[in-house]
């Protein structure tokens, strides 16, 4: 025997279909009446017509599957009919979570069965429990019905006026007052008061508020829903307000740097010398510092802050690296408070160059009488002359020579100017030479352009003389 079964349930008065999930509340003591009809199709005049006929049985059982998997029975012998009520005290609504009905019906003596198909239901916590004082520990849940508070089973909750009680309605009650400098809903039982606090009242409504069915956003991008996101079925309203409301915007993440200075940058050659090196490490959004690293030549060292290069002999450019190891960077988060790691900067090493320039010196100098060497004592040297560089000598009036002293790589002179009548060819009185001298510190050889002028007597006064490589 088969029946299709277009099942309705009515519970305390609210009616309800079974294509829904049935839900109530922790320590609800429930009475379930079904209504069991079978859907028959006949032909009238050639139209299909449907007539609904009461399904007959003698017992029936409502098999129960709690959410933690335990199975209970309920016995209905007594049936009116096609109607089976079963009767559920409050030890049957303890758990919270989604449970499981199917009933079971007996056709006949003989033990024929039908299982019907299953119907979801779902105890929740409710938003408060009050107690009764005749029965002290049995928790019922309160519901709004006419604009009064009943209990589960139809009661009339009644309120304290301060003399006796009164049957007000919720209307003519004051919607909260303080305790405590806290908000809170009042809820008066007969001879007892409890309380709600207004705040956790408004949190559990917000939260329980969910969508219904799955929505795709449409043509538009809006808070943080873009075009063709689906809000999900079950989406609680607070989610969706916060998304809505609030536009996530993502974090930037800033790889460290390293700055490497020395206190100079060109040396005379074959000098021999102590540089300080100075460096600068900016963590940014890295992790920290592991490990600091310097190598010239062919020493490798631990980088200090200041490093110094002692006795150094300059007989080339030196390249100088640092490096600086590091770990992984901290995670940020989104302005919702999600961690967003794109970008993030992972464990490395950064380096910096730079290199100490050598350089052939260059001298311009006057003098009373000839000079021994043209590299002079007490004349600090010019470095660093390229094509375009300028020597200047102003001379004192008892002298007669002026030497202009310069490295051979860079070819003769373009001009000499005598700026004290303006003459810009005087190159032709000077005598040109090419001179070989020892280097500073004796490792090599210098080799030098000169160009030398002689007066026949004292200049007499200060003359300015002006050499254009």
């Amino acid at each position: 025997m088969a029946i299709i079964s277009d099942i309705s349930l009515k519970i305390n008065g609210f009616n309800a279909r079974m294509s829904h999930t049935l839900e109530f509340y922790k320590g609800d003591s429930l009475t379930l009446t079904f209504l069991i009809t079978h859907s028959m199709i006949q032909k009238v005049k050639n139209y299909d017509a449907t007539q609904e006929v009461p399904v007959k049985f003698i017992k029936s059982k409502l098999l129960i599957q709690t959410p933690s998997q335990m199975l209970h029975v309920d016995d209905m012998n007594n049936n009116e009919d096609n109607r089976c009520v079963f009767h559920l005290p409050s030890d049957y609504t303890q758990e919270i979570g989604d449970y499981k009905l199917q009933i079971v019906l007996y056709s006949n003596a003989d033990g024929e069965v039908i299982h019907l198909p299953d119907i979801k239901m779902s105890i929740a916590e409710p938003i408060a429990l009050v107690t009764l004082d005749d029965n002290p520990g049995t928790s019922l849940l309160l519901t709004l019905n006419d604009d009064f508070l009943t209990t589960a089973s139809g009661e009339k909750i009644l309120y304290s006026n301060g003399t006796g009680t009164t049957n007000k309605s919720i209307s003519d009650l004051d919607e909260k007052t303080t305790v405590n400098n806290e908000d809170y809903l009042i809820i008066e039982t007969p001879n007892s008061t409890n309380k709600i606090k207004y705040e956790n009242l408004i949190k559990d409504l917000t939260n329980s508020a969910s969508i219904t069915e799955d929505i795709t956003v449409t043509g538009m991008d809006i808070g943080g829903f873009k075009n063709g996101d689906v809000i999900a079925s079950g989406t609680s309203m607070q989610d969706v307000l916060k998304k809505l409301l609030v536009k996530e915007t993502y974090p930037t993440y800033t790889a460290p740097t390293l700055s490497l200075t020395a206190d100079t940058m060109l040396v005379e050659y074959d000098d021999v010398k102590n540089i300080t090196i100075n460096h600068n490490f900016v963590q940014n959004d890295a992790g920290n510092a592991l490990g600091k690293h310097i190598r010239y030549g062919m020493v490798d060292d631990t980088m200090t802050e200041p490093y110094v290069l002692t006795n150094w002999n300059f007989t080339s450019d030196l390249k100088i690296t640092a490096e600086v190891s590091y770990g992984d960077g901290p995670i940020k988060q989104t302005n919702t408070g999600k961690d967003y790691p794109n970008g993030s900067i992972k464990a490395g090493t950064i380096s910096k160059d730079l290199t100490i320039k050598i350089s052939v010196p260059a001298y311009a100098y006057s003098a009373d009488g000839p000079v021994a060497s043209v590299v002079p004592t007490g004349i600090a040297p010019r470095l660093g002359l390229k094509k375009g560089s300028q020597l200047v000598v102003v001379t004192r009036p008892i002298d007669k020579f002026v030497y202009f002293v310069y490295p051979e790589s860079l070819g003769n002179a373009s001009k000499i100017r005598f700026d004290n009548i303006n003459d810009d060819e005087n190159i032709s009185a000077f005598t040109l030479s090419s001179v070989t001298c020892p280097s500073k510190n004796g490792t090599g050889v210098n080799k030098f352009k000169v160009y030398k002028y002689e007066s026949l007597v004292p200049f007499g006064q200060e003359c300015k003389f002006i050499l254009t490589i």
